[in-house]
């Protein structure tokens, strides 16, 4: 059996707020790694509108099981009124999937 972690995203306005957000995770044990892509440019419908705006993406690694927590925090404290969360499972080195599963 391999072992599995999980890789999630989600987006924020600024480079300053996803600090926050991935600080926040890391302070709770949710994520073992958190990763802050500079800026993006993201377009998407909202409220009847074409949208267009700059954003920045973050990547989190994490162990599975955590994902509901990491969702119930994103939802608590994002910017956004429905903040991206999507993650997924993954497969890795053996030592990398060790090190996510059990940080040291």
């Amino acid at each position: 059996m391999k072992l599995k972690i999980g890789i999630g995203m989600t987006t924020s306005s600024s480079v300053k707020t996803g600090k926050i957000i991935v600080q926040r995770l890391l302070q709770k044990k949710l994520i073992t790694c958190g990763q802050i892509e500079k800026e993006i440019k993201s377009y998407y419908h909202w409220n009847g509108n074409k949208e267009v705006n700059r954003e920045v993406r973050i990547v989190v690694k994490f162990k599975l099981g955590n994902e509901d927590e990491i969702e119930k925090l994103l939802l608590d404290k994002h910017e956004y009124e429905t903040p991206q969360w999507v993650y997924w499972e993954a497969e890795g080195s053996k030592d990398y999937i060790n090190w996510v599963n059990n940080p040291k």
